[in-house]
This record gives structure tokens, sequence and C-alpha cells, in this order.
């Protein structure tokens, strides 16, 4: 038994936790393919996940997944997402 395996518990929570992630993937998503900006705290608001960071990771995620989502840039630090939604 590995260190690793002593901490990474791979039980139900575990399960639960990794599907709720995946689950707030999906419903961002669904959210940005309205074709509106949205705020991280706009997006944590609507999916019912107040964590901010938690919700920016998803974005990441989903770029990583090839959608391309543009940054918008407000100012004083507030920024915005937006699915692009053209085709190329």
């Amino acid at each position: 038994m590995t260190q690793l395996s002593l901490v990474w518990d791979r039980t139900e929570n575990t399960k639960k936790r990794s599907e709720k992630l995946t689950g707030d993937k999906r419903a961002i998503l669904k959210l940005l393919e309205n074709g509106n900006c949205w705020l991280v705290s706009d997006l944590a608001a609507a999916i019912g996940n107040l964590n901010h960071p938690s919700v920016s990771a998803n974005i990441r995620n989903l770029r990583r997944d090839k959608f391309e989502i543009k940054l918008i840039k407000f100012g004083n630090g507030i920024n915005g997402y937006q699915l692009n939604k053209e085709e190329k």
C-alpha cells in the first residue's frame, strides 16, 4: 500500500464527488451555450456551487475538451466568459 492510496479515498464519497464535478461542468456548458457573457460568480450562483475556483477549473476543463471559450475583460479584475459558437 502506498502513501497515496492511504490519502486518496476511493469510496462512494469519491464517486459522488467525481459525478458532481462532471455534472457541474455539464451545467456550466449548458449555461454558456446561450451565447451570453457570464461572470464566474453568476455561473456559480446559477449552478448552485458557490465555490468560484471550482467553476473556474471547470471552465478550464471545457477549454481542454476543445470548447472555445472567450475571456472578456471588463477591467478592475472582473472577467467574463463566453462560448464561441462560430463554425470553423
